[in-house]
């Protein structure tokens, strides 16, 4: 089934609140939430793959998602380049069948070897798909401005980038924002 809202995976240790908070102050942006994975690859692909396949039925314009699909890959590639146990050839073929983002903010603080997986692997290989983010509503609304000026994300209804992102109920373009900064700032080219 092909999803009507474009996938976008927050990758961060902490990006649960920063999800939650940026779904509530722009109205076509929604959130799906992945609880802790378990260690269990075959558990954490099917958490993974439910989680996805919610996602992929919002009809917002934009799903923010606190996990990769592949966020299991990526926990045994670094064992396996860690020289830990892993069980990378399983995660493989467990991600096989998952629904996969759109783009990627990466959080700035991800840690080693994770930062080398999508901050060097995944950005050389699509480099107008993973943007660097920080953790914060401000900055993942922003860090959605870049998706906005391409082909792939204009609108079907006519409307033009700017016509795209819109600050929710309660939250108009010069209201605050949980980490201090405000909408009108956070996304200067959108607001209004």
């Amino acid at each position: 089934m092909k999803s009507v809202t474009t996938l976008v995976a927050v990758v961060s240790g902490g990006a649960a609140d920063a999800v939650a908070a940026a779904a509530r102050a722009a109205i076509n942006v929604a959130a799906e939430q992945v609880g802790e994975l378990p260690s269990d690859p075959v558990q954490a692909s099917a958490l993974l793959g439910e989680t996805w396949s919610r996602a992929a039925t919002h009809s917002a314009i934009y799903t923010l998602v606190n996990a990769d699909p592949l966020a299991v890959v990526v926990a045994h590639w670094a064992a396996r380049l860690q020289d830990d146990d892993h069980d990378l050839e399983v995660a493989i073929g467990l991600s096989g069948s998952l629904a996969m983002p759109d783009y990627y903010l990466v959080d700035t603080d991800l840690t080693v070897p994770a930062v080398h997986w999508y901050l060097g692997l995944t950005q050389r290989l699509a480099p107008a798909r993973v943007a660097p983010v920080e953790m914060n509503t401000a900055s993942l609304l922003r860090g959605l401005l870049p998706f906005l000026r391409r082909p792939f994300s204009t609108c079907c209804c006519g409307g033009g980038p700017g016509s795209r992102l819109r600050a929710g109920p309660g939250a108009s373009p010069a209201a605050p924002v949980d980490d201090g900064g405000t909408l009108s700032s956070a996304i200067p080219a959108v607001a209004g």
